[in-house]
């Protein structure tokens, strides 16, 4: 998936990774900035928010933030402090990062502005999941990547990724898209010059047309000879074959071989 906007096309991923687990024959979707052989153990702590209470308490996502960061906070910076020898740097670090765990930050009332107490459990749920290690570009555009083992039929898994990826083409933001990139062997569907490659086949057991009119014409028996005048023919050809194929090549740049070597890539 490419968008220009991170966070809204991690919102996009999300919503495809749920439509896909909606098949009994997927069981996890991994979301990550490349596709990989192997499954990344690398996890983060995210905030699901809850943007229909959030609404209701009339709290902005910043606000909740603001709020948290104080007790985790880290070399926060603070200004100088002018001493016997110059002036010093004033760094802050919170006294709760140390002791707080997860289940302290859900359940410990937190304040939003003067008045207002809350538990982050009631705005927010705070899980562990798998999320990429880099966020990575291409050509201008964040690139997310949606990889999954499907349990069944390779076709049949194969239809219905294209079936998805062309229903959500459809409600996609300007500026997003979606492909697949399966890596498959295929001739492809948008180019069918690849179908006429077919016809060269065909011209070998024409050529043994003129075998077996000579033996009968001719009143000969067919024994070993006959045999190796198969195999003397069929080779020359795939041989001459591959001459007219070369030399179209050479004569036309976009030939036939290599419209049916792309769509395969």
């Amino acid at each position: 998936m490419y968008g220009y906007n991170y966070d809204e096309l991690w919102d996009l991923a999300e919503k495809f990774k749920s439509r896909l687990l909606e098949y009994r024959r997927i069981k996890e979707v991994l979301i990550n900035s490349e596709f990989s052989w192997y499954k990344d153990d690398y996890q983060e702590f995210i905030f699901d928010l809850n943007l229909e209470r959030l609404a209701q308490e009339n709290i902005r996502p910043n606000q909740l933030f603001a709020s948290i960061q104080p007790m985790f906070g880290q070399g926060i910076y603070a200004g100088y402090l002018s001493g016997e020898y110059g002036s010093e740097r004033i760094v802050l670090n919170s006294k709760q990062s140390k002791e707080y765990d997860i289940w302290s930050l859900e359940h410990i009332p937190g304040k939003i502005g003067k008045d207002r107490e809350y538990k982050l459990i009631e705005l927010a749920k705070l899980q562990k999941t798998q999320a990429p290690q880099n966020i990575v570009k291409e050509n201008q555009q964040y690139r997310l990547c949606l990889q999954y083992e499907y349990i069944g039929a390779y076709e049949q898994g194969q239809k219905a990724l294209e079936n998805n990826i062309n229903e959500f083409q459809k409600e996609l933001p300007m500026g997003y898209a979606i492909k697949s990139d399966s890596q498959y062997w295929s001739w492809g569907k948008e180019n069918s010059k690849q179908y006429a490659l077919l016809l060269l086949i065909f011209v070998i057991p024409i050529s043994f047309i003129g075998i077996f009119l000579t033996f009968y014409l001719f009143g000969l028996k067919f024994d070993h000879g006959g045999f190796a005048a198969f195999v003397l023919l069929c080779g020359l050809s795939v041989n001459a074959n591959i001459n007219v194929i070369n030399e179209y090549n050479n004569i036309h740049p976009a030939t036939m071989e290599t419209a049916a070597l792309k769509s395969i890539h």
